[in-house]
C-alpha cells in the first residue's frame, strides 16, 4: 500500500514536470506558490523545490522521477 502511495505521488510529480516543461501550467502553480495546487497538493514541497529549476535541471529531475516510478513498479510486482 505504501509503495502504491509513493508511486502515485511520483506520477503526479511527473505530470507537473511535463506540464511545466510544456508551459501548460498557470504561472502561480508553475511557481509552486499557488494557495491550492489542486491535484499536485500531494507533492507541494517537491514542486516548490522544482519550480525554480532551469530547463536542463528540470529535465534531469524528470528522468529521475521516471526511474523512481519504474523502481516502485518492480517492487510492487515483487510483492504480488
Amino acid at each position: 500500500m505504501q509503495l502504491e502511495k509513493e508511486k502515485t505521488k511520483l506520477a503526479t510529480l511527473q505530470q507537473w514536470i511535463t506540464k511545466k516543461q510544456a508551459n501548460a501550467l498557470e504561472a502561480d502553480v508553475a511557481a509552486g506558490s499557488a494557495a491550492d495546487l489542486g491535484e499536485y497538493e500531494v507533492c507541494r514541497k517537491e514542486i516548490q523545490e522544482l519550480a525554480s529549476q532551469s530547463a536542463e535541471t528540470l529535465e534531469a529531475s524528470s528522468a529521475q522521477v521516471i526511474q523512481s516510478i519504474a523502481v516502485k513498479d518492480l517492487k510492487i510486482e515483487e510483492e504480488r
